[in-house]
């Protein structure tokens, strides 16, 4: 065994002085000795001993019961105690400090020194499970998950983790029959695992969704196995689960852009074969226009195929954007320009008719022409419809 380092507390300096050679016999340091409970308060908090051998009935006010209640205050320290004779209730005082060993004065060295490795022992002992819990402390309180163990009828055993987080009912509640947790998962899901037969493995994961106490569903993964009994017969279940509903969400997210990607290329060839149709239709129209009399009949229904035209063009034009991820095409605009002509070409024909206060120096913008016009277009059309007997549409532009 090792060198220790221990604070004697006795109040008869021959029997101090005897204790003290002993402990140096048996290869350890007795650092100090001292009479009373306040002076092996004081040299116990300073010293910081491997262990204390503290006599129960000391000299002064404060007995030796006393004293190591105080110092387990502040101190991890084993103590022994050292006794001739003590009342009951002296004894269930000291039972309470749980002290690490007692000896009956006037002990053989072979009766400390067994005392002295017994405590040594238990206290290593007690620090590893102390660590142990602590570390196991650290990680629940850092996964993100429950740890769990149950029955083979999924009554829980043992729980603990973010159990209200994920599932909504608090630890005390998975513990009711009721809420076991083969009966939060999600009916459909259940069926597909049970089918597989999986749940018969030794070990197993699972991705499947709970109905959480609120009745709405949530994704969670299980990754389990079976503890069998001394007999080899399957007994419990521990496992963890995590929280995956953000990750499933993601997953998602990412499907559906595929999606639109794939359908992004198949509108993109559908705008080109399609505006390359209503090119042909526009020529020809403009060609008939230019041989039609504008008084004739004919010529406002030619005006009026063209512009549907123009605007199908445009639609057209707006899905090869979209083909092509949504990325506007950004170009310098004379946006006076852009409103005159399209104040003009729109409400031509109309009651309505468009009044322009736009700026000298109206700045040129950066847009997507395209969208441009047809942002013009939508407005002006819902101003001109709600105005059936006619009016003013008022267009103003200046620069901020």
């Amino acid at each position: 065994m090792d060198k220790k380092r221990i604070l004697v507390v006795e109040d008869q300096g021959l029997l101090a002085l005897d204790i003290c050679t002993r402990l140096s016999a048996l290869g350890h340091d007795p650092i100090e000795s001292v009479r009373r409970g306040e002076d092996a308060i004081k040299q116990a908090l300073i010293l910081e001993p491997d262990i204390i051998l503290m006599d129960i009935q000391l000299e002064g006010e404060m007995d030796g019961v006393s004293a190591a209640e105080t110092i387990q205050k502040s101190k991890n320290i084993p103590i022994i105690y050292l006794t001739a004779h003590s009342d009951a209730h002296t004894l269930d005082r000291a039972k309470k400090t749980t002290p690490y060993g007692y000896l009956l004065k006037h002990f053989e060295e072979q009766e400390l020194n067994a005392a002295i490795e017994t405590a040594i022992y238990n206290y290593q002992m007690e620090q590893k499970v102390r660590e142990s819990e602590q570390k196991y402390t650290a990680f629940m309180n850092s996964f993100e998950g429950i740890v769990y163990q149950t029955k083979l009828d999924s009554g829980p055993v043992f729980i603990n983790g973010l159990v209200e987080k994920i599932t909504g009912y608090t630890e005390a509640e998975m513990f009711e029959k009721e809420h076991s947790f083969e009966k939060l998962i999600y009916p459909p899901d259940l069926q597909v695992i049970t089918e597989g037969g999986r749940l018969l493995d030794p070990q197993y994961s699972f991705e499947y969704r709970i109905v959480k106490k609120d009745g709405s569903l949530h994704w969670v993964s299980c990754t389990s196995q079976i503890l069998n009994d001394e007999h080899g017969n399957p007994e419990k279940v521990q496992g963890i689960i995590q929280d995956i509903q953000e990750k499933k969400e993601l997953e998602e997210h990412l499907v559906r852009s595929q999606r639109l990607d794939s359908i992004g290329v198949l509108a993109g060839g559908i705008a080109h074969d399609f505006n390359n149709m209503l090119m042909g239709s526009l020529a020809n129209i403009e060609l008939a226009l230019v041989e039609t009399n504008e008084q004739s009949p004919s010529y406002n229904a030619l005006e009026t195929a063209q512009k549907v035209l123009l605007g199908a063009r445009k639609l057209a034009g707006q899905l090869l954007v979209f083909s092509k991820g949504g990325q506007p095409h950004l170009e310098s605009i004379n946006l006076k320009k852009v409103l005159q002509d399209d104040a003009l070409f729109i409400l031509r024909g109309a009651k309505t008719r468009a009044v322009l206060h736009l700026g000298e120096d109206l700045n040129e913008v950066e847009f997507d022409k395209s969208q441009l016009t047809q942002i013009i277009q939508n407005l002006l059309l819902n101003a001109s419809e709600a105005m059936p007997e006619g009016g003013e549409i008022d267009i103003v532009a200046k620069n901020i």
